[in-house]
């Protein structure tokens, strides 16, 4: 038990190694930006990252990765930010409501319940908008990359013999 605790402390003591994951290793050279945007919009998150920073290095870069999509999404939808702490106000309003709940009077029960009900409702209907505008977002990219595509099967021919040219010339990237 000695020898495994002494090989975890000595195996935390080593920095980590530079990702292999060009994703990964983009988001870690986004971190100060990111654990910042974190630290203004959630502290309690905020101190949850940092944890997984220590303890678990693949949660850290996933939670890294989840902000960075979050922190572009607002940059695209200035919006999206204020819908966001929208719905985290609202959340912690229903955790607020619902505690305390099993010591209320049956009567009160059924009353906080419908309560609880009708937020988690607009709660609900919060997150299914913003998860129809991911999709209307992804729809989109995928409307632009199928254009690409086909002015590039259009271009084909030309395409193919200015990268021959090129080649010939000087390097190209197809």
């Amino acid at each position: 038990m000695l020898t495994l605790l002494l090989t975890l402390l000595a195996a935390r003591a080593e920095p980590p190694a530079p990702p292999d994951d060009p994703v990964a290793a983009e988001l870690l050279a986004r971190e100060p930006a990111l654990l910042q945007a974190v630290r203004d919009y959630d502290p309690a998150e905020y101190a949850r990252i940092l944890r997984l920073k220590e303890i678990d290095r693949a949660a850290y870069v996933a939670a890294l990765f989840r902000v960075a999509r979050a922190v572009d999404r607002a940059r695209n939808d200035p919006d999206a930010a204020a819908r966001r702490l929208a719905m985290r106000d609202k959340e912690q309003a229903i955790r607020q409501l619902a505690r305390g709940w099993a010591a209320l009077p049956p009567a009160e029960q059924a009353t906080r319940r419908a309560a609880l009900e009708a937020q988690t409702r607009e709660l609900l209907a919060m997150k299914q908008a913003e998860r129809r505008a991911r999709l209307d977002e992804l729809r989109a990219r995928l409307e632009a990359l199928e254009a690409d595509i086909q002015q590039r099967d259009a271009r084909a021919d030309a395409l193919v013999q200015e990268y021959v040219d090129q080649l010939l010339a000087e390097k190209v990237d197809l």
